[in-house]
């Protein structure tokens, strides 16, 4: 073996690794590698005179880490759902009672969003004022469909003549 400067071709590192399975290495810990390849292993031949290092063997075996992970939350469209049919509910009560109700729909809605880590900035303001122009930029933020928009804006009109 003499010297040497070119990178092992896959054949060359197929023998070397059945040669160190033979000689019982298990591959588990690399420092052990070089200890198994005994008098064959000579660094300062194979790489021209530099030897490569490794580092020593821990004196006790690596425990596993475990990381906590915390699940994402999934942004709940149901108060939106409702909220969209609500035109429905608010025939017949006060309007007082529909504004507290949206004002309602609209806290709840809010949380959720922040719990899913959307940035709603002044969306809660819509929701207590005029809740189409809610609907609309809250399905904007979160990619979502306009159906809910354009549900309670036709329940809003033909909720007018009853």
């Amino acid at each position: 073996m003499g010297t040497y400067n070119r990178e092992p071709d896959l054949d060359e590192m197929a023998a070397a690794i059945e040669v160190l399975r033979e000689r019982g290495c298990d591959f588990k810990n690399l420092p052990q590698i070089g200890c198994m390849m005994g008098s064959a292993y000579r660094p300062q031949q194979m790489y021209g005179g530099s030897a490569p290092t490794y580092a020593p063997a821990p004196s006790q075996p690596r425990q596993p880490t475990y990381v906590a992970v915390a699940k994402p939350y999934v942004l709940n469209s149901v108060a939106i759902w409702i909220w969209a049919f609500a035109p429905l509910l608010y025939v017949g009560i006060p309007w007082y009672l529909c504004i507290l109700a949206n004002c309602i729909f609209c806290a709840i809605d809010e949380s959720g969003l922040k719990k899913a880590g959307y940035d709603s900035g002044g969306l809660y303001f819509w929701g207590f004022s005029l809740v189409p122009i809610y609907l609309w930029k809250r399905q904007k933020l979160v990619d979502g469909t306009i159906a809910p928009f354009v549900i309670w804006l036709v329940l809003f009109v033909l909720t007018l003549g009853v």
